[in-house]
């Protein structure tokens, strides 16, 4: 079940990543000042970086389940939304104010990071 909601996730944000990154591409050229367009590349680059590490840990928990994949996908996921989500208001709303939000989002990638090793390094196959 659980790694169903990891390749849903991985899934969603790789398809939202291919359109902000269109959009970037397309609608923002000229809107944006150049330091909110690498803002905007940032927040796409990141996001689809995570939607994969989300369906390789979809695929990884299809094998073996356990707590450290459930903590990796909630912190992924939950990177995700904060610091990509961060940077992308940062630059359609003018809101500089809400960086402050960014390093909660890569605190959280980090912890999913290390929340993989930790799957990782106790993974057991069968025999």
């Amino acid at each position: 079940m659980r790694a169903r909601i990891w390749l849903t996730l991985g899934a969603m944000y790789g398809f939202l990543a291919v359109v902000m990154g269109a959009l970037g591409a397309h609608a923002m050229q000229g809107v944006l000042s150049s330091q909110l367009m690498d803002f905007w590349r940032t927040a796409v680059r990141f996001e689809f970086y995570h939607a994969l590490a989300l369906l390789a840990l979809g695929l990884f928990t299809m094998i073996q389940p356990g707590p450290g994949q459930t903590l990796s996908g909630i912190s992924f996921s939950l990177g995700i939304f904060f610091f990509s989500g961060s940077l992308y208001i940062r630059c359609l709303a003018g809101v500089p104010a809400i960086a402050v939000i960014t390093p909660i989002g890569g605190t959280l990638l980090l912890l999913g990071w290390l929340a993989l090793v930790w799957s990782s390094v106790r993974y057991q196959p069968s025999p």
